[in-house]
């Protein structure tokens, strides 16, 4: 049975034409584990009582007190699930004439026909930073060796494009997003980064590979 570096060595040996295959060889890429502090958007169920209220206003009452009395519901619960959705941006809240008025915001209107609601969550997060191309990949954090693992291995270094470590502005969202559904799984599948917040901690690793090194032959 073939090896992996002799499965890659014939499958790239006429890779690059005008030259010849001469070696391949284990490296390790210069990475960070980085655990950062964001801001996500989270969906998540809408509460009952929340979707009667938002039904409700749907079928056209404005009026909270129209709402209490359809719904049977105390004015303070009421308004506390009025609060809550406004704080969420489900609704808009007016008042006309001393009389207040309450209406579906595009948002309010979309978690009606998902029965969900969008609220913001701040979480800690974790994802693998790639120092050669400066960027956060999805790569999971459990494919990364370690400093000892490397030396101890026969690894060739390749040297990072930096010897600094990434900041927040490093970490574009939609990169950002890729990265952390790679490295937390499940756990971010329906969520999304809107800010980033702080780094908390940059651990160096490393990522491995396979160098191919080739020899013109003009």
């Amino acid at each position: 049975m073939k090896s992996d570096t002799e499965e890659l060595a014939e499958r790239y040996a006429d890779f690059k034409p005008g030259f010849r295959l001469l070696a391949v060889e284990q490296a390790a890429i210069p990475v960070f584990s980085v655990t950062a502090s964001v801001l996500l958007q989270q969906r998540k169920p809408i509460a009952p009582i929340n979707e009667y209220v938002l039904r409700s206003i749907q079928q056209g009452m404005e009026d909270p007190k129209l709402i209490s009395d359809f719904m049977g519901l105390e004015r303070e619960s009421l308004n506390n699930a009025i609060t809550k959705l406004w704080q969420s941006d489900l609704l808009d809240v007016s008042n006309e004439g001393g009389v207040f008025k309450v209406r579906l915001t595009s948002e309010g209107r979309s978690s009606l026909d998902e029965l969900a609601e969008v609220v913001p969550v701040a979480q800690d997060i974790w994802f693998t930073f790639n120092r050669l191309n400066w960027k956060a990949v999805p790569v999971s954090t459990n494919k990364l060796l370690d400093q000892k693992s490397v030396d101890s291995g026969d690894y060739i270094k390749v040297k990072p494009l930096k010897k600094d470590r990434p900041g927040v502005v490093d970490f574009p969202t939609k990169e950002l997003n890729q990265a952390v559904k790679v490295s937390m799984g499940i756990e971010m599948s329906d969520v999304d980064i809107l800010v980033v917040k702080g780094v908390e901690q940059t651990d160096t690793k490393f990522l491995s590979c396979c160098l191919l090194v080739y020899e013109s032959t003009n």
